[in-house]
């Protein structure tokens, strides 16, 4: 392997990853990938994410609760994501954000995460992981609220248009791309993308979900995040090298301490 990347978005606390989760990320290493960020969902995938992250080499954690589990958010959630954030491996905030398509908890609840979840992460200065489906105008709305302090991070799976890409970089956000630029459905994603900084683009798999071409229908895994830069060079017509090493550095400037 001529390149080193980096997976900042892989769902490692997966139950689909219970059997063989020392293998995947062990595979991910082979393949070139220095270090994976373990993005939770829920309060129980936080605890597990930073369990597993701790003392482990390559593997760091984010702690938070996904829009579609924002019906569970209180106050103790609350507390509990505060004390995992006080560990070193734990570098973001999130999953978070909004979610419109599915509606699994009510909108106005998945704003009341999303926000809290905004102030912990200006709290304890890390990054946030923001998901965002269907949602354009209410996340940049709630993102409004913090521009006396504004909040940094990363749209992970970015799949919104061109107006709403030059937003989000206004704000000074990462884009996440992942295995959705290697679908054949997804050209007006590929001419957004392919038109935005590669000092603004951030790799990702969101494995076990999304596997990218030739890979679609099976297990996503930490690996093919190679893949993904792969496409992304076609796309900004580049060498992969060029890729690895920008995205890498964009990585570690947001996220690691």
């Amino acid at each position: 392997m001529s390149f080193l990347v980096v997976d900042t978005h892989a769902h490692l606390c997966s139950d689909d990853f219970a059997a063989d989760r020392e293998a995947v990320l062990a595979a991910a290493h082979a393949a070139g990938v220095t270090w994976v960020l373990d993005v939770a969902d829920t309060l129980t995938t936080s605890q597990q994410a930073a369990l597993w992250a701790a003392g482990r080499e390559g593997v760091y954690a984010t702690v938070g609760v996904h829009p579609h589990d924002a019906v569970s958010w209180n106050e103790q959630t609350a507390a509990q994501l505060q004390e995992l954030l006080e560990q070193p491996q734990v570098l973001a905030v999130g999953e978070t954000g909004l979610d419109y398509h599915y509606e699994f908890s009510s909108r106005d609840k998945q704003v009341e995460a999303f926000r809290a979840q905004l102030q912990l992460s200006l709290e304890y200065d890390k990054p946030v992981v923001i998901h965002n489906r269907e949602a354009d105008a209410d996340v940049l709305a709630v993102l409004a609220e913090f521009k006396t302090k504004p909040v940094r991070g990363v749209f992970h799976c970015f799949w919104s248009d061109r107006l709403m890409a030059d937003a989000v970089l206004a704000a000074g956000f990462y884009l996440g791309v992942g295995g959705a630029i290697t679908f054949s459905s997804a050209r007006d994603l590929r001419a957004v993308i392919s038109q935005v900084p590669l000092e603004r683009l951030l790799l990702e798999t969101d494995a076990p979900y999304l596997a990218p071409t030739p890979y679609r229908g099976k297990r996503n895994e930490p690996a093919y995040v190679v893949r993904v830069a792969q496409a992304l060079a076609e796309l900004h017509q580049t060498s992969v090298e060029h890729v690895a090493e920008v995205t890498s550095a964009n990585a570690a400037q947001l996220f690691l301490p």
